[in-house]
């Protein structure tokens, strides 16, 4: 996999730029997730004998899957939770970029490979804000099992061996296991190529009888398992009876999308690139269609999802630029590979420019402080770990499940010491955020009158403020 030196070089650096920004800031929490306490509880709860699942839902078994598997390795590890779940983070970020070269290198060409490293994981705002926002879960499936499962459904329609067929259906139910709502999206996405694929190949009668026998096979007996098995593909389609599915207000607009979601600049390149592509199409390789043209589908699946308004359009339109990232490289790489011949080496240094160039916006974010705990928090943190008492209490903005990761007293209404914090912690903490808990009035300083101030702390607009409590 790895005989070139230069593909290794350049993995190493991007593994490199990827892993940074712990080094260098030394958060104490990996992002600014508050599911990672939620997960770590479940994970404690198993190291202890207990179940994963205990307070996840009704779609507990297939929506939380992934973190109870890793919850497993290690317990079977024997290490510390906290910082095993927190070194996963980044070992599944550089496992990534490696999937995401791997899939542009084989399905496209060997520049598609350095070029949908790049733009995949340095220039798509999306995939770093999943991240941030503790999905890796979700950055997993969709681009270690699911890109894994479409290369081999390109090699089972390339060289027609059931060995590629196996993988490939073996990739796409485990990734609906893993993380359902992803995984649905792939499989139903998948189905939906297979279905014009078997359409276009019979209108031409280009296609055996015997291979178009096997393609519905894949597609039906598939959908069959995962439809029955899966309970959230009933959300995703809308079929639901449970009443349990959230329908999510869409905030996703055509320029949020390519403002928030994408990069403009690697949009620009791919619309010159399409351009190109198209009046050269006949020299696009079967390989290259079959991967567009799978991705393509996977795109329009969720494309449908966001604006159908099934599940969350927000995430869902996180997803889709994903996948257009990935698709835009391909496009960028057949371009440029055609006309490899021509570019000197002042031309590649100019293009190499470029690609940093277009990198910046998301790692000036991504090399900023992103973690839910910061500088401040960390203080007051160790200083209420100082005080005497066995309890404490927080502002609307705490979020308690994260620092009781790190303090040595129990939350409760009414605390020894309370705790308030000027901004929101996370998501939950932020009302204006579509997964909040915070309802109703939001804690001001205010609200304190009268109690003593026993320490406090500002740094830019973030105050924290420590009172002893009645």
């Amino acid at each position: 996999m790895f005989k070139d030196k230069g593909a290794l070089l350049f993995l190493l650096v991007v593994s490199l730029v990827l892993i940074l920004p712990p080094i260098i800031h030394q958060y104490p929490y990996p992002n600014l997730s508050d599911d990672t306490p939620r997960y770590l509880a479940g994970i404690e709860r198993m190291i202890d004998g207990g179940s994963f699942y205990e307070d996840f839902g009704y779609q507990q078994v297939f929506r939380y899957t992934a973190p109870a598997f890793t919850g497993l390795i290690i317990k079977a590890l024997h290490t510390d939770p906290y910082w095993t779940f927190y070194i996963f983070h980044y070992l599944a970020l550089i496992a990534i970029a490696i999937s995401v070269w791997f899939f542009c290198t084989k399905a496209f060409n060997k520049l598609s490979g350095y070029i949908g490293t790049v733009v995949v994981m340095l220039c798509t705002p999306s995939l770093m804000q999943f991240f941030l926002d503790g999905a890796i879960f979700n950055l997993i499936n969709l681009l270690i099992f699911g890109l894994m499962g479409i290369l081999a459904l390109i090699y089972w329609l390339k060289t027609k061996r059931l060995y590629y067929a196996v993988v490939s259906m073996l990739l796409f139910f485990i990734s609906v296991v893993y993380h359902s709502s992803t995984g649905l999206e792939i499989f139903f996405g998948v189905v939906a190529f297979l279905i014009l694929y078997i359409i276009w190949n019979v209108l031409r009668k280009r296609i055996l009888f015997k291979v178009m026998l096997y393609l519905a096979i894949f597609g039906v007996v598939g959908a069959i398992l995962i439809t029955t098995l899966c309970t959230e593909s009933k959300m995703l389609i809308d079929l639901t009876s449970t009443g349990n599915t959230v329908i999510w207000p869409t905030s996703v607009t055509m320029f949020s999308f390519i403002t928030q979601k994408s990069s403009i600049l690697v949009i620009l390149l791919a619309s010159l690139a399409l351009i190109y592509t198209v009046k050269q199409r006949a020299n696009i390789s079967s390989q290259e269609k079959l991967g567009m043209g799978i991705l393509g589908a996977i795109g329009a699946v969720v494309t449908a999802t966001m604006f159908l308004k099934c599940g969350n359009p927000d995430r869902s339109a996180q997803d889709l630029s994903i996948i257009l990232a990935i698709i835009m490289s391909g496009v960028i790489g057949f371009a440029l590979y055609n006309q490899r011949k021509r570019f000197k080496q002042k031309d590649k240094a100019i293009g190499v420019f470029i690609l940093i160039v277009i990198t910046l916006p998301v790692l000036i974010h991504y090399y900023g402080y992103n973690s839910a705990v910061t500088k401040i928090d960390q203080q007051a943190i160790e200083f209420v770990n100082t005080l005497e008492g066995d309890t404490y209490s927080g502002s609307t903005q705490l979020e308690d499940s994260i620092y009781g990761l790190f303090i040595n007293k129990a939350y409760v209404n009414d605390g020894d010491y309370i705790i308030y914090r000027s901004k929101p912690m996370s998501g939950k903490t932020n009302p204006d955020h579509p997964f909040t808990e915070v309802y109703g009035n939001v804690s001001v300083e205010e609200d304190y009158i009268g109690l003593p101030v026993i320490w406090q702390r500002s740094d830019r607009d973030l105050k924290i403020v420590i009172y002893k409590g009645d």
